[in-house]
């Protein structure tokens, strides 16, 4: 399986990659893009250094000035593009993966994202026919060093105004970056907040970095419900996404966050637009429009969200998978700038994180259910024209079908011969019925 991915390059070290890799993508990235000003950073794997280090070297070579910031967070780089006004960005990392992974995320101009269709594809077909005759720019590019840090922790302290309001945190970091730097920032606004691995070890010996599955938050909710904190926060590996834990110890899905925070983005940009990925809730609609902005549905995907935030000036886009996006952080998904909108938010109320979220979470999800089937566009096909003219069918991404007391979305994998079932209904004996009616037709495949 290719290396280049919809989002990202990420593959195992050192047999997919390695830092002769590393040095053609640095080659390919500038030569392509013609960037003359890129910012290079690394999460804390073991072998991130040495291919930054190969990365920097093949775009100067390529002719583009670097700027190495070190080990941030993916949003700390995409921060360094935006706030220097580059002319892209590379992170080096492969996110939550595990420690055998490593990888790469591209940017351009903006920190807007660069997928496979916007350029991943045309780095992989450079890498693979050109590479050998690559002739080395008139200038070698220069490079600069610099640690931005304080100017990242200024900017976000900056986005938020916090009440006085003792809150107890726990924060787990899951032994990547934001241990040494997001948490810092946390830290500094709640002294006595309580931190959970975060000495960052790209072996990732606690847990996986995936706040998205459940045993991996099993600890930071254990621990909440011990010390009777007010609110856990968890991050993934590289710090784009977040999850949290109420003060009842229970995980607060990413759609009821978004319902939460576009509180918060409305009262700052009233009548604003507000994105929500299709596998939402219906409460998180409702909400966003009873509180005057207007909700607009969006496909799952970090460059098809930022394209769309671009075009309709939405001030807020969240993912059920933890990645919330803001206009007020340059249109881009941070998990940190979530954490404190979420503080914000909690700081201001004088009500518990359950209380707050209690009214929103109103319908019966069946969360994301994965179903193995050998022709995925097949199977789509045979359920579509099950449900047909029983319901409002919509094909932003897979299949949505909408009815009175319930809907739900069917959607392929990427990277898998799999099925991705969500589904909601107004009951829980809807939803059971609904999901058993599902899966029968799938089993059939």
């Amino acid at each position: 399986m290719t290396i280049f991915k919809a989002y990202d390059i990420r593959g195992t070290v050192p047999d997919q990659i390695d830092d002769t890799l590393a040095r053609k993508i640095g080659q390919a990235f500038v030569t392509l893009t013609k960037a003359r000003r890129i910012a290079v950073g690394r999460d804390m794997r073991v072998s991130s250094p040495v291919l930054a280090e190969a990365l920097i070297d093949g775009a100067r070579a390529a002719g583009a000035d670097v700027l190495e910031v070190g080990m941030v967070s993916t949003p700390m780089l995409n921060f360094a593009v935006a706030a220097n006004k580059l002319d892209g960005g590379i992170q080096v990392t492969a996110s939550h993966n595990p420690g055998a992974y490593n990888g790469f995320k591209l940017c351009g101009p903006g920190a807007s994202p660069v997928s496979y269709d916007s350029g991943i594809g045309d780095v992989e077909r450079w890498v693979a026919s050109k590479a050998g005759a690559f002739q080395p720019a008139a200038r070698r590019g220069g490079l600069e060093k610099r640690e931005i840090f304080d100017e990242y922790s200024r900017f976000l302290k900056a986005q938020v105004k916090l009440a006085d309001r003792h809150l107890r945190l726990i924060a787990d970091s899951a032994n990547g970056v934001t241990g040494v730097r997001e948490f810092l920032i946390l830290e500094e606004l709640y002294p006595d907040i309580e931190g959970m691995f975060l000495e960052p070890d790209g072996s990732f010996p606690n847990h996986e970095a995936n706040p998205l599955i459940p045993e991996n938050i099993r600890p930071l909710q254990d621990r909440v419900h011990a010390t009777g904190a007010d609110l856990g926060i968890a991050f993934d590996g590289d710090g784009d996404r977040v999850a949290f834990v109420d003060n009842e110890g229970k995980a607060v899905s990413g759609d009821m966050i978004t319902a939460l925070i576009a509180a918060s983005e409305l009262g700052r940009h009233a009548g604003a637009t507000v994105l929500y990925d299709l596998r939402s809730s219906r409460a998180v609609k409702e909400e966003i429009e009873h509180l005057g902005g207007v909700a607009k549905k969006c496909r799952v995907g970090h460059s098809f969200i930022k394209q769309m935030m671009r075009e309709t000036g939405a001030v807020l886009a969240g993912e059920l998978s933890g990645h919330f996006y803001f206009k007020d952080n340059f249109y881009l998904d941070s998990g940190i700038f979530a954490a404190l909108r979420v503080l914000e938010i909690l700081s201001h109320s004088e009500k518990t994180m359950a209380q707050l979220v209690a009214p929103l979470d109103r319908y019966h999800r069946s969360g994301e259910i994965n179903f193995r089937v050998r022709d995925q566009d097949a199977v789509l096909a045979r359920v579509e024209q099950a449900f047909r003219g029983r319901g409002e069918a919509s094909h932003l991404d897979g299949l949505s079908v909408d009815f009175e007391d319930w809907w739900f979305n069917l959607r392929k994998s990427n990277t898998e011969p799999l099925l991705r079932i969500n589904l909601e209904a107004s009951s829980e004996d809807v939803m059971r019925q609904r999901l058993t009616e599902l899966q029968a037709l799938l089993a059939e495949a």
